[in-house]
């Protein structure tokens, strides 16, 4: 599992320290210090809200349990109608959680685009890591993913092949989702080699086998060996031919419906 690093000072309301030698961002970047430095910001803000929306309910007499579960909901919530407003469409997208604070039973997370540039998606991860409720959290799991044409993010894929995976569907869509089931994902070199190996879309594996038929000009061929009186009777079987070619070829019935077909 990937981890990335983060050394915070204290946790608490208060914007964090940074004592002298110590970098509490896991980066020396000023840019990206300012990133994390206002999601800490925020972080902040939220549990200061969590707390008086607590306090309120069991006032009004909730049970405190009871009352934990609602602040919980509501903040997923804001979360959910946050990742709205700041990823619309269907760019590829992961909800990147805090691993410590799921075992202390909070929820804290954030949706991240995965085409952003993985600098700044790293980045984004140490931001949410050094805001959870847990101090000193450096654990990070996968727990929700949209806009990756049904291709499935594992948990605890790394970061960097995530990034490369999101760009490439946003750029190609679903004939690369059906790529992915083909090649190890592990393979950086595979991972940019769509375009190499990629042969074509098409309504099935039998229409791919009539195109390779047409640009190979098998027809034309049939008409020059066959006796012009047999010819109406003598044809290709092109099922059979995509059936076939699947020892030598990889074709993928994809989720949009089409067939995708890649050399191998």
């Amino acid at each position: 599992m990937e981890r990335t690093p983060h050394n915070p000072n204290h946790g608490g309301d208060n914007t964090p320290e940074v004592r002298s030698g110590v970098n509490s961002y896991g980066t020396d970047d000023p840019e990206q210090q300012a990133h994390i430095e206002n999601a800490r910001i925020e972080a902040s803000r939220e549990r200061r809200h969590n707390r008086a929306q607590l306090e309120r309910l069991v006032d009004a007499g909730l049970n405190p349990d009871d009352a934990e579960t609602v602040v919980e909901f509501d903040q997923a919530e804001r979360d959910r109608r946050r990742s709205d407003e700041l990823l619309p469409g269907q760019a590829p997208r992961i909800y990147v959680a805090c691993e410590a604070a799921e075992e202390a039973g909070q929820l804290h997370g954030r949706w991240i685009d995965t085409t952003d540039d993985l600098t700044d998606i790293q980045t984004q991860v140490v931001a949410m890591l050094a805001a959870s409720p847990v101090v000193g959290a450096d654990r990070y799991v996968i727990r929700e993913h949209r806009g990756f044409e049904g291709y499935g993010v594992e948990e605890h894929a790394p970061i960097a092949t995530v990034a490369v995976i999101g760009r490439n569907i946003q750029r190609y869509g679903a004939p690369y989702a059906a790529y992915l089931s083909v090649i190890d994902t592990r393979d950086a070199e595979a991972l940019d080699s769509f375009d190499d190996l990629h042969v074509g879309s098409f309504d099935s594996a039998e229409a791919w086998a009539q195109a390779v038929g047409e640009d190979l000009d098998w027809d034309l061929q049939l008409d020059r060996a066959v006796d012009p009186q047999l010819r109406p009777y003598v044809g290709i079987d092109y099922a059979k031919f995509a059936d076939d070619a699947r020892a030598k070829w990889d074709i993928v019935d994809g989720l949009d419906g089409k067939t995708h077909v890649f050399l191998r």
